[in-house]
């Protein structure tokens, strides 16, 4: 089930990762876009380990503002986890939080490293900073839900699963999970 969970989360944090940096406020250089966008290209086709290779030289060009650096170091991170690499992945995403503290799928990804390593209680901590930073992610409470659950903690699992449901979250695994603990509307 999780990584049914993760699957989805890496494609659509990817995208969204790339789209806020086109948007961002301030400039970001030509050579730096590149080299991100190379990255995801190489993540996407499967290829880490290019991708970090992308991604870095993103990170070195001193081309990036702070908020795109922050999603580049978190790219990056991304890259390293399915590279399984994760406390490269982990350094990845405390950096990205730490240049961004609101950065709401930084926060998700770190918890995504905590749950995979059963360290449920951080991983809820991290999911709980993401849903207060935006609480219309369902992917932070269809992960949540996931920590709850493997700490027997039903009812808050259902809540999560639920909330997670009425945002949208529409994946086979979540409406088996809803149908399993009786909860679906």
């Amino acid at each position: 089930m999780f990584e049914s969970i993760n699957r989805v989360w890496r494609a659509a944090a990817a995208a969204s990762a790339f789209l806020l940096a086109v948007i961002a406020s301030q400039p970001v250089h030509a050579d730096a876009l590149r080299d991100w966008q190379a990255g995801y290209d190489a993540e996407q086709a499967g290829n880490p380990v290019l991708a970090i290779e992308n991604y870095s030289n993103a990170i070195m060009s001193g081309e990036l503002n702070q908020r795109s650096l922050a999603r580049v170091f978190r790219s990056r991170g991304n890259a390293y986890h399915a590279a399984s690499n994760n406390v490269e992945a982990l350094n990845d995403y405390n950096t990205a939080i730490g240049l961004d503290p609101a950065y709401t799928l930084a926060y998700v990804s770190r918890g995504v490293i905590y749950h995979e390593a059963g360290e449920f209680e951080r991983a809820i901590a991290d999911y709980d900073e993401a849903a207060f930073l935006d609480p219309d992610y369902a992917l932070t409470f269809a992960n949540r839900g996931g920590a709850y659950e493997q700490l027997g903690r039903t009812d808050e699992a259902v809540a999560d699963f639920r909330r997670a449901y009425d945002l949208g979250l529409t994946q086979e695994w979540l409406v088996q999970a809803l149908t399993e603990y009786n909860a679906l509307p």
